[in-house]
């Protein structure tokens, strides 16, 4: 389902990075990789912004 514009989801609370990805944020570069399990909400809500595949873990 795609969000519309000014709708928030819930973001998932634990996730499996599900294809490796990386970006430079601040001169500082951020890597997550395939496999990799983030339960930051933080770090969740950048790879959900920076179109990461992943699988929500329950």
């Amino acid at each position: 389902m795609a969000k519309q514009k000014g709708e928030q989801a819930a973001l998932p609370s634990s996730i499996l990075v599900d294809e490796s990805i990386g970006w430079m944020e601040n001169g500082i570069l951020r890597q997550f990789h395939e496999g990799q399990h983030v339960t930051n909400a933080a770090d969740i809500e950048s790879l959900v912004n920076h179109g990461a595949q992943y699988l929500e873990l329950k």
